[in-house]
């Protein structure tokens, strides 16, 4: 008498809706002895034995699968072009964007030209303006210090300014 082994589940790797395979156990073991059958079940518990997938099944699961994979690839497709049309219109945008900063510069530069020319304008007034000042201040100290007639002439003014303010003083206090 033969002792039989004990049967270990095969696993089957069938195809899932998702397009992966999963393993599911087979229906029917096949016996222990029966190698054969085990082998066309498409699987076995012996070492070296390799798990087969199923063959993907035709009819209406398979349908199912092509209308939801068709679908898929139409909304794959649309959203594509979706993306492909807010890229576009957001490139517009930024080129829209870049020549309105382009003639705000080209406003500004020139803007700058003028002022720059007003500056000059300005500055070469000042500079004579100093330069007019600098010539008074020495026709004020050469009359200034002149010679000695200047600063007896400059004390002698000094003498009437203080006589007119004493005139003055008392014919406020007096009257």
């Amino acid at each position: 008498m033969m002792k039989r082994k004990p049967t270990v589940p095969t696993i089957v790797l069938s195809p899932s809706s998702t397009g992966r395979a999963s393993p599911t156990p087979s229906p029917s073991p096949a016996p222990a002895g029966d190698r054969r059958a085990a082998a066309a079940a498409g699987g076995g518990s012996r070492k070296g034995q390799t798990i087969r997938p199923q063959a993907p099944q035709r009819g209406k699961a398979a349908s199912e699968r092509a209308g939801l994979l068709g679908s898929f690839r139409k909304l794959q497709e649309s959203q594509q072009s979706q993306a492909r049309q807010k890229r576009e219109e957001t490139e517009d945008r930024l080129l829209e964007t870049a020549s309105a900063m382009v003639e705000i510069a080209k406003q500004s530069g020139d803007v700058i030209k003028k002022d720059n020319l007003r500056l000059e304008r300005i500055k070469d007034d000042q500079d004579q303006h100093l330069d007019q000042i600098g010539k008074e201040n020495q026709l004020a100290k050469s009359m200034l210090w002149g010679g000695p007639m200047s600063f007896f002439f400059e004390m002698f003014l000094l003498a009437i300014g203080v006589i007119a303010f004493l005139m003055t003083f008392f014919f406020i206090l007096l009257w």
